[in-house]
């Protein structure tokens, strides 16, 4: 493992390689690579089915962790980011597997999270590799969105209805700048154990559940989470 590029090391390259190849010319990423592959500098997600690193889901997370205020962040930027990215539980795993050859540089390198990373192929083909990195994206939104669903059957709620109320709310737990953050998910802390090894769609759907069962005690009408949401994106 210590021959490997730093994670750091591989998003750098493929940051650069889309921007070289694709965005200076107009393009977009091809349709062959997944949609994560757009990779957000200050979010590090798995990047074939998005979920956020359980450890560093953004770079605020990072800052308050260290310790770094923003004054300080704002003149060491790519120090911090770089330094973020290499904490991350993310996992690289070989386009072309290592036991067919495949070389310890950054271009045969992604970054998955561990729950993708069991799934991927091991294979000499790129194009297998790629074409099950597209179709993961869908498979994996596909369950998150039973997950969902599930969750909010549970509380005996119907997922049609509430579905732009749960994507608000979504919003609120994940943006720690978001006025609710904190009591959100200080609350749901006390419903719900943390355990970043399990199921990811088990531990969504809890997530969920206990997020709508907070929220709906609370008395948060979808107008407040909307309103609050827009504020920040302003």
């Amino acid at each position: 493992m210590s021959n490997l590029p730093k994670k750091s090391e591989i998003v750098r390259w493929w940051n650069d390689f889309f921007y070289r190849e694709y965005r200076t010319k107009g393009y977009y990423i091809p349709e062959k690579y997944p949609i994560f592959m757009w990779i957000d500098i200050g979010e590090p997600d798995c990047w074939t089915c998005g979920r956020h690193d359980p450890r560093f889901g953004d770079i605020g997370i990072y800052l308050d962790e260290k310790g770094i205020d923003n004054d300080e962040y704002r003149k060491n930027q790519d120090k911090y980011l770089w330094q973020m990215w290499n904490a991350t539980r993310l996992e690289r795993h070989h386009i072309i597997a290592k036991s067919r050859d495949g070389v310890d540089t950054p271009d045969n390198l992604v970054l998955l999270c561990s729950f993708c990373h069991k799934q991927a192929p091991h294979t000499s083909d790129p194009d297998l590799f790629w074409s099950w990195a597209k179709n993961r994206h869908q498979e994996i939104f596909d369950k998150f969105i039973n997950s969902i669903k599930s969750a909010v059957e549970a509380l005996g709620l119907n997922l049609e209805d509430e579905i732009k109320y749960v994507d608000y709310l979504m919003f609120a737990m994940e943006y720690n700048e978001h006025p609710l953050y904190k009591k959100l998910n200080g609350e749901v802390a006390k419903l719900l154990t943390a355990h970043f090894e399990g199921d990811p769609f088990s531990i969504f759907r809890d997530k969920v559940y206990c997020a709508l069962k907070v929220a709906k005690s609370e008395g948060w009408t979808l107008d407040l989470l909307k309103r609050q949401g827009e504020e920040i994106a302003q």
